[in-house]
């Protein structure tokens, strides 16, 4: 077949390879930008017609040329295969508890749809569209650790006056989830740096300040987690006497800790010094209810209702909202159990709990020991770990769509070279 100036495929439909310039490629691009900045629900509402014209059309076309090729590939098939089945499964028991949550089924398919359509381009595109694409996402990336840093100025779609006194985020809400944004652009300058390595690490520094005005335990956790990946996978002769370095700090943290709260108390507001001593007895080994966030009661009662209804699930949803349990008094229900793997086994049951575990491990192994790329490896392990401590990442839009990024990358089965900026 000869070459479509519209799609900008060559030879056959069986043999897509989509080029840089193709509206293919631009439309991946476009659902990338709105996605990694989370504002796609944002930017539709505040343009109405608009707004849906640049979503829906992209993902038409998307979906059109994809689809069929989508579904018959074996890491694509990995990757949305368990989220169907949990929500499949899911659904089943609510109905019989009569506890089921059916909005929740929309985003599980919507972001199912989004892993297999961005995977597949990138597996089916030309190596200089796939690379286009990544340093695009690399760079929309940058926009978020500057945005958490410019709260104190400038408002984004928040109330400015709250978030500069409590834990800044940018263009997120929860600053959990802008901190796992600013330690995927380290994984992205780490495996796909700027040729000027002065930027690089501008870069790095901006990411350690974003990242810390976070006050994020689990985005501190994740800095570190990256960083001696990085060292193992690129320099390895550095890498025990960097960890031996990190473990004397992680020992000496707590100083660390009284030192900013000497040290920078008048610039920090009431709820920021509270939550500065929660993270200080968090890395003090002091597990009480306030380092972790409730969750040392929350996770023995997820467990619990686990053990309870073994081996089958309480339902779609039901997960969200642990009524009678946590918080009963004060607020009626709690919001989240705030740990995917204990949300899947409770709503869905041990076996398809299990499935998750073998079919992301599988991805996991395969990106770690099979692929040249360590960039997949990086996104998806990072996803993995965030997961353990939020409610629910297979919802989050700007992981979704790294994760299928990443899984795109693994399809290909080939190393991308460095890029330049």
């Amino acid at each position: 077949m000869s070459n479509n100036v519209t799609t900008g495929y060559r030879t056959s439909l069986t043999e897509l390879r989509f080029k840089r310039s193709s509206v293919l490629n631009l439309s991946v691009k476009l659902i990338v930008f709105f996605s990694l900045l989370n504002i796609s629900w944002y930017f539709i509402n505040a343009t109405g017609l608009t707004g849906k014209v640049l979503f829906i059309v992209p993902l038409g076309l998307l979906l059109f040329f994809y689809w069929p090729y989508a579904i018959c590939n074996r890491f694509i098939l990995a990757s949305v295969g368990p989220i169907w089945i949990y929500v499949l499964i899911a659904i089943t028991y609510g109905i019989s508890t009569d506890v089921n949550n059916y909005s929740l089924v929309i985003p599980y398919v919507a972001n199912t749809v989004l892993i297999a359509i961005i995977a597949i381009h990138i597996i089916r595109s030309e190596k200089e569209a796939v690379d286009d694409i990544v340093r695009f996402s690399r760079n929309v990336l940058l926009i978020l650790p500057v945005s958490i840093i410019l709260v104190p100025y400038v408002s984004f779609f928040q109330d400015t006056n709250f978030f500069r006194n409590y834990r800044f985020s940018g263009f997120f809400v929860n600053p959990n989830e802008a901190s796992l944004a600013s330690v995927f652009l380290l994984n992205f300058i780490f495996y796909r740096p700027y040729n000027k390595q002065i930027l690089n690490y501008f870069v790095i520094t901006l990411v350690a300040v974003s990242v810390a005005l976070t006050f994020s335990k689990i985005g501190i956790i994740l800095f570190v987690f990256s960083l001696i990946l990085f060292l193992w996978f690129k320099h390895k002769l550095f890498f025990f006497f960097t960890l031996l370095a990190l473990v004397v700090s992680v020992s000496r943290m707590e100083q660390f800790f009284i030192f900013l709260q000497n040290n920078f108390a008048s610039r920090l507001s009431f709820i920021q010094m509270v939550r500065l001593n929660f993270m200080r007895s968090f890395f003090d080994g002091q597990l009480n209810s306030q380092s972790t966030g409730y969750k040392n009661i929350l996770w023995p009662v997820a467990y619990s209702i686990i053990r309870d209804t073994f081996p089958h699930g309480l339902g779609l949803g039901t997960f969200y909202e642990l009524v009678g349990y946590l918080y009963a008094d004060e607020v009626g229900h709690w919001y989240g159990v705030h740990n995917m793997y204990l949300m899947i086994a409770g709503e869905a049951g041990f076996f398809v709990f299990a499935l998750f575990v073998a079919c992301y491990g599988s991805l996991l192994v395969f990106a770690f020991f099979l692929s040249k790329d360590r960039l997949p490896f990086a996104i998806i392990s990072n996803i993995f770990i965030f997961a353990m401590t939020s409610h629910n990442s297979l919802e989050q839009e700007f992981q979704v769509v790294l994760f299928a990024i990443a899984i795109g990358l693994l399809g290909r089965k080939t190393a991308s070279h460095p890029m330049s900026p």
